[in-house]
């Protein structure tokens, strides 16, 4: 018992001297698919970045595979900015709630637009 106070209160204070915030919940994950607007074709290699609104150093990144998908892991539970992006397409930024622990919040179908080439040449 004495030992599980002392590593208790070891972390406790090494949490506070690094200014790192302690987590206690479960975690949620968050999925969807990826496709490019023109041609409703599966966008891999786009990035997706969860920022919490609540601790902007709080970010999750994940990437679409092959078939546009991607899962991202270890959410809390918290609002997000999420940003999609893509070398050869605008980003579309939205805000989304995580409320559940537990479980997978889907955002279903992205659709990205091919970015608009400039017409003077710069």
């Amino acid at each position: 018992m004495k030992r599980s106070v002392l590593i208790l209160f070891a972390l406790v204070m090494c949490a506070v001297m690094t200014g790192c915030t302690l987590y206690f919940g479960g975690w949620a994950t968050s999925s969807g698919l990826v496709k490019q607007a023109t041609d409703d074709v599966p966008l891999p290699g786009a990035s997706v970045t969860y920022t919490s609104v609540s601790d902007p150093e709080y970010v999750v990144h994940a990437v679409t595979d092959s078939g546009g998908r991607w899962q991202t892991e270890w959410l809390k539970l918290d609002r997000y900015t999420v940003e999609f992006s893509h070398p050869v397409c605008s980003s579309v930024v939205m805000t989304r709630d995580i409320r559940d622990r537990d479980t997978d919040v889907s955002l279903g179908v992205i659709y990205l637009a091919a970015k608009e080439s400039d017409e003077t040449g710069e």
